[in-house]
């Protein structure tokens, strides 16, 4: 009996049911599916680590270690508040990974551009050291790398 077809003889085990051999047909474009995919997977990746990034400095920042003085603690709580819509920004996007693909590009500046930007200040003025913010910066162009080859990756795939 040929693989794939039915077992039509009405007699014995398996009578009306497919055979258990299983035919693979290459089907012009799996390759170009395949390849979409992986776009797509690379999107996927690059909004879930940025909300887990996002989600884990949100609550660190609210953390009472953080906080700080009463004035430091409203803008760390701003700044928490800012992160986890961020979150859910990224977490929404990762819903429609190419319509919203743009998302990309705004996670990546101004929002982490202006994040390490901002991380250079403490350094130049002697609050930080520059072994503090090594890690941030790390994160960051890692971040920026991954979201950066995401969005590049994916042109084509409207």
């Amino acid at each position: 009996m040929p693989e794939g077809e039915l077992n039509r003889g009405g007699r014995g085990r398996g009578a009306g049911r497919p055979s258990h051999k299983r035919r693979t047909v290459a089907v012009k474009g799996d390759a170009e599916l395949d390849e979409r995919a992986k776009k797509i997977l690379w999107l996927r990746t690059s909004y879930r680590i940025g909300a887990a990034a996002d989600a884990v400095l949100a609550v660190r920042m609210l953390l009472p270690g953080a906080m700080g003085e009463a004035t430091f603690r409203y803008a760390m709580g701003t700044s928490a508040a800012l992160m986890l819509g961020w979150t859910l920004l990224l977490v929404w996007a990762d819903r429609q990974p190419v319509a919203r693909k743009g998302v990309l590009l705004l996670t990546i500046c101004p929002a982490i551009t202006g994040l390490l930007a901002a991380s250079l200040y403490p350094v130049l003025s002697g609050d930080f050291t520059i072994a503090r913010i090594v890690p941030i910066w790390v994160l960051g162009l890692s971040v920026i790398a991954l979201m950066g080859f995401s969005y590049y990756n994916a042109r084509g795939l409207e």
